[in-house]
């Protein structure tokens, strides 16, 4: 059966949520389940019994996080209502970013602010950039995923209302990372952006439903979320919030007091003094 029922196929199609474990020996929900993830991340079911073209779809550089939420016999349960959100409640997110391979610590600090705005810019959520992780609610850190290419990064997604513990983002210290798809080198602020779609509950969006971000695939033509991802973010956290200063009033001069002027009599045979002026009498 070549690789329709190869353990790298099948492995694959459970961690990404298109299998079930029990059926792992079910080679027609196998094919089912295989049929859904071609549909989902190329947009097209393809030729499931060509091992050329299973090859090229698995290995393309992708997120690491599941694409669907549920599965059974490998039908597909839309992701409709996810419970994955922040309760915002006016608090920021509070991030911090490790110095991670490749590039330096300023750059990583640059990637994870044009990241942040993705977000901030087009829904009401909003963060704040830390410089200690023992007080952040989401970090970022290197760890060793599977090397060049494959996986790129993955999020958790957060599970409720409750700051607990802080969320982790894992991006591959295998990759060359940059701050845009040059030379082939990957996008650090694209792959962030990402990876921080899931960080505020965001799941995966099927490529047949168009162009996004959170496509699983790694796509170096986008520049940042797209009205799919936006309308994602925006039905979790409503529009960006627009902070309206309070008026300050206006400052009206007070006229000034008019000058009052002094008559004085005087009744006195011995000379006075008025405001520093000795008066005879007359």
């Amino acid at each position: 059966m070549g690789l329709l029922s190869s353990f790298r196929t099948i492995s694959k199609l459970v961690k990404y949520g298109y299998l079930a474990y029990e059926h792992v020996d079910d080679l027609q929900a196998i094919r089912k389940a295989l049929k859904a993830f071609l549909a989902f991340t190329v947009g097209s079911d393809g030729d499931v019994d060509s091992d050329s073209y299973l090859s090229r779809v698995l290995n393309e550089t992708r997120c690491g996080c599941a694409d669907v939420a549920a599965f059974t016999d490998g039908t597909v349960t839309e992701n409709v209502n996810s419970p994955y959100k922040w309760d915002m409640a006016g608090l920021p997110i509070k991030i911090w970013i490790d110095a991670l391979p490749g590039m330096s610590k300023p750059s990583w600090d640059s990637v994870l602010k044009d990241a942040t705005s993705m977000w901030s810019d087009v829904c009401g959520v909003t963060f704040e950039i830390v410089t200690e992780a023992r007080v952040a609610e989401l970090i970022i850190v290197s760890a060793a995923i599977d090397g060049p290419s494959g996986v790129l990064a993955d999020c958790e997604l957060p599970t409720g209302i409750q700051r607990q513990r802080a969320l982790k983002m894992r991006m591959d210290r295998g990759e060359s990372w940059a701050m845009s798809s040059i030379n082939r080198m990957l996008s650090a602020p694209l792959v962030v952006g990402h990876e921080l779609g899931h960080g505020i509950g965001l799941m995966h969006i099927p490529v047949n439903k168009g162009t996004a971000l959170l496509n699983p695939m790694y796509n170096d033509r986008l520049t940042g979320p797209t009205q799919l991802d936006i309308a994602e973010a925006v039905g979790r956290y409503g529009p960006k919030r627009v902070i309206v200063p309070t008026p300050i009033p206006p400052v009206i001069p007070v006229p000034p007091t008019p000058s009052v002027g002094y008559s004085y009599v005087i009744r006195s045979d011995s000379p006075i003094s008025i405001d520093g002026h000795r008066i005879l009498p007359k």
